[in-house]
C-alpha cells in the first residue's frame, strides 16, 4: 500500500514539473524577440527555448502587441510574458523571476533635420511612444520627464518600435522613444537619426500571473544564472550572434577608402603616363635618326604626344580638386585632426586642432612643426602616436584634457597608422572628438539609475546593490556588519497638517540627518515612501545603538527650530551570513514596527 502511495505521488510530480505546455508572449523588439516567416526569433526566444528543452517545457508562443501581452496574461490567457521591466503597477498585479535576463535603457530617435540634444529640446514636440512601454510610463520613464519639466509633449501611442520608425521616416513625429536594442536594429533602416539622449537603466525580467508557476520558475531561475556565470555557454553566444557593434564610424572608413582610391589612382596615372611619354619619346628618336621621310609620321607622333600630354594636364587638374575636396572635407570637419610623419612632423593639421592647441597649450600650430616641441612634457600623447606606429593598427583613447584656465573636458582619440603603396607604415593620423557632452550625459544617467530623486540617498535598486556587495565584503573580511530599518513616524500627520511640500521638506531633513550621523562607507537607502534602510560596515549593536540616538537627538533639536515634531523609528539587526539580505531586511523591519507600537503605547 505505500509503495503504491509513493508511486501515485511521485507520478503527480512529474506530470506537475515534466512535459508541461506554457504559453508565452512575446511582442516585436528587434533584436530581443521578432517574427520572422511564421516563427519566432531573438535572444530572448532563443535562450528560453534551450531552458525549456532542458527543463522538458512544451512552449507555444504567442505573438502580440506589448499591451495586449499584459492584458492577456492579467486575464490568463497567457503563462508567461518574455522582456518586461519591473514597475510599482506591474508588481502588485504580476509575479517576476529574480535573476534579469538582460539590462535595458531608453533611446530618443528624430527625423535627420531635426536637432535634439537634451530633453529639453524635446518641448512642444510630438513624439512616438510604445504603448504601455516602461519607457513611456515608468517611473523615470519620458512621461514622467514631461511631467517634471513642463515639456507640453504630444505623446503618439504605437503598438511596436517599427510603427515608431516608419512614423518618423514618413515625418508623421518628430522623435521617437525606443529600447536601446530595437535602435541598434532598426534605426540605419529608417535612415533617421540616433541622438545622444539615453535614459531609465532597467533590469528585463519574465513575468507571470499565476503563483502556482513559482517552483518552475525558480528552476528557470537557476538555469538563467548558471548560463549567465559561463562566459562561454549558449546565452553570450545568442547575444554575439544577434548583436554587433561597428568598431570604426562609417564616415571614417570611407575617408579612407576615398583617401587610398585618390592615392592609388595618383600613384598609377603618373606611372602610366611617364612609361608612355618614355617610350614615344625614344620611338620619336629613333625615326628622325633612321629617315627624313618619315617626318609626316614623326609629327604625328609628335601630335599623339601633345595628346596624351593634355589628357595627362586633365587628369592632374581632377586629381587637384580631389585634393582640394578631401582638404576641405578635413578643414570643415567639427573634430581636431592632424597627420604627422613616423618623425612625429606635422604634415597637415586642420583649423579646428590648430585652435586647440592654441587654446589648451598657448602654442601656435603649423606644417613642419615637431609635436614634442609643440607639447612638450605630454609624454603620454606621444607614446600613443607611437604605438600607432609601431603596431600599425588603430586604436581608441578616451581622456581628460586640462585647460589653462584649470577647467577640464573630454576627448576621444582616434588613431590610424598611414601605409605607402608598399604597405610601409610613413605616418599615423590622428582624428580627436569633444566628448565632454557624451560624458556628462552619462554622469546624469547613472544618477538617474542611483539616486532618488527627492532624498539624494541611493534608491531601493541601488541600495540593495551595494548592500550585498559590502555583506560579502564583510563575510570575506570577517568584521561585522549591521543592518537597519527606519520609518517615518506620523508623515501622513505632517502632510494633512502642512501639505505635501512639507512631506518632503519632512523626509530631505531626515535623509540628511540619517547620511551626516554615518561614514561615508555605509549605505543609506529609501526603501520607497517614508521607510529607509542602512547597512553599517563594522559595526555592531552597540555601536548602532549610538548612532540611533544621535539620530533621535539632531532630530529633536531640528523640531524644535522648525515647530514641527521629526522623528523616526528603528530596527537594527546585525547581520548573520547564513541569511539572505532580504530575510534580514524584513526581520529588521519587523523589529522596527515592534519599536514603532512601544513608542505608540
Amino acid at each position: 500500500m505505500k509503495k503504491l502511495l509513493i508511486i501515485l505521488i511521485m507520478g503527480f510530480i512529474s506530470i506537475s514539473y515534466f512535459g508541461i505546455t506554457l504559453k508565452i508572449g512575446v511582442y516585436e523588439n528587434p533584436p530581443l524577440s521578432y517574427a520572422e516567416g511564421g516563427k519566432i526569433k531573438g535572444i530572448l526566444p532563443d535562450v528560453f527555448n534551450y531552458i525549456a528543452k532542458k527543463e522538458n517545457i512544451e512552449i507555444k508562443y504567442m505573438y502580440l502587441p506589448f499591451y495586449e501581452t499584459l492584458d492577456s496574461l492579467e486575464n490568463d490567457l497567457l503563462d508567461i510574458v518574455l522582456g518586461v521591466g519591473y514597475t510599482k503597477e506591474r508588481g502588485d498585479i504580476f509575479y517576476y523571476n529574480k535573476i534579469p535576463f538582460y539590462t535595458n535603457y531608453g533611446k530618443i530617435y528624430s527625423q535627420k533635420n531635426e536637432k535634439i540634444n537634451t530633453f529639453f529640446d524635446l518641448k512642444n514636440k510630438k513624439v512616438g511612444v510604445l504603448k504601455k512601454d516602461i519607457f513611456y510610463i515608468g517611473d523615470k520613464g519620458i512621461k514622467k520627464i514631461n511631467d517634471d519639466f513642463d515639456l507640453n509633449i504630444k505623446f503618439i501611442e504605437y503598438n511596436d518600435y517599427k510603427e515608431i520608425f516608419d512614423a518618423l521616416s514618413k515625418k508623421e513625429i518628430e522623435s521617437g522613444v525606443v529600447s536601446r536594442f530595437a535602435g541598434m536594429a532598426l534605426y540605419r533602416k529608417y535612415n533617421v537619426l540616433e541622438t545622444p539622449i539615453s535614459f531609465y537603466l532597467i533590469n528585463v525580467y519574465l513575468v507571470y500571473h499565476n503563483q502556482n508557476l513559482k517552483n518552475l520558475i525558480s528552476k528557470i531561475d537557476n538555469d538563467l544564472k548558471t548560463l549567465k556565470d559561463d562566459p562561454k555557454s549558449i546565452y553570450y553566444q545568442t547575444i554575439n550572434k544577434y548583436i554587433h557593434r561597428e568598431k570604426i564610424p562609417s564616415w571614417v572608413i570611407l575617408l579612407l577608402i576615398i583617401s587610398i582610391i585618390a592615392f592609388v589612382l595618383f600613384i598609377f596615372i603618373i606611372w602610366f603616363m611617364e612609361r608612355l611619354i618614355k617610350k614615344r619619346t625614344a620611338e620619336l628618336r629613333t625615326q628622325i635618326e633612321l629617315s627624313k621621310k618619315q617626318k609626316k609620321e614623326i609629327e604625328n607622333l609628335f601630335n599623339s604626344l601633345n595628346e596624351y600630354t593634355k589628357k595627362l594636364s586633365k587628369t592632374k587638374e581632377k586629381l587637384a580638386n580631389s585634393e582640394k575636396l578631401l582638404k576641405s572635407i578635413i578643414e570643415n570637419s567639427k573634430d581636431g585632426i592632424i597627420y604627422v610623419d613616423k618623425g612625429l612632423n606635422v604634415i597637415l593639421a586642420n583649423s579646428i586642432f590648430k585652435h586647440w592647441t592654441k587654446r589648451d597649450f598657448c602654442k601656435d600650430l603649423k606644417e613642419g612643426d615637431n609635436l614634442k616641441d609643440i607639447f612638450k612634457g605630454e609624454d603620454r600623447f606621444f607614446e600613443e602616436f607611437k604605438l600607432s606606429l609601431n603596431k600599425g593598427k588603430n586604436f581608441i583613447v578616451e581622456k581628460p584634457i586640462k585647460r589653462l584656465d584649470g577647467s577640464t573636458y573630454w576627448v576621444s582619440n582616434n588613431y590610424y597608422p598611414i601605409f605607402n603603396d608598399k604597405a610601409e607604415i610613413i605616418g599615423a593620423a590622428l582624428i580627436s572628438r569633444d566628448i565632454t557632452e557624451l560624458k556628462e550625459n552619462e554622469k546624469k544617467l547613472r544618477n538617474f539609475a542611483y539616486y532618488d530623486s527627492l532624498t539624494k540617498a541611493f534608491n531601493r535598486r541601488a541600495g540593495f546593490h551595494f548592500m550585498e556587495e559590502l555583506v560579502l565584503l564583510s563575510k570575506r573580511e570577517n568584521t561585522p556588519i549591521t543592518i537597519g530599518f527606519i520609518d517615518v513616524d506620523n508623515l501622513k500627520t505632517i502632510n494633512d497638517k502642512y501639505g505635501h511640500a512639507a512631506g518632503d521638506k519632512a523626509l530631505q531633513i531626515i535623509s540628511n540627518v540619517i547620511k551626516n550621523n554615518t561614514r561615508k562607507s555605509d549605505i543609506v537607502a529609501r526603501y520607497g515612501g517614508d521607510e529607509f534602510f542602512i547597512a553599517l560596515y563594522n559595526c555592531n549593536l552597540k555601536d548602532a545603538k549610538r548612532i540611533e540616538e544621535n539620530i533621535t537627538n539632531d532630530l529633536i533639536e531640528i523640531s524644535k527650530k522648525e515647530k514641527i515634531n521629526y522623528s523616526v523609528s528603528f530596527g537594527f539587526i546585525e547581520y548573520d551570513h547564513k541569511e539572505t539580505v532580504d530575510s534580514i531586511i524584513s526581520k529588521a523591519d519587523e523589529i522596527m514596527y515592534q519599536n514603532k507600537r512601544k513608542k505608540k503605547q
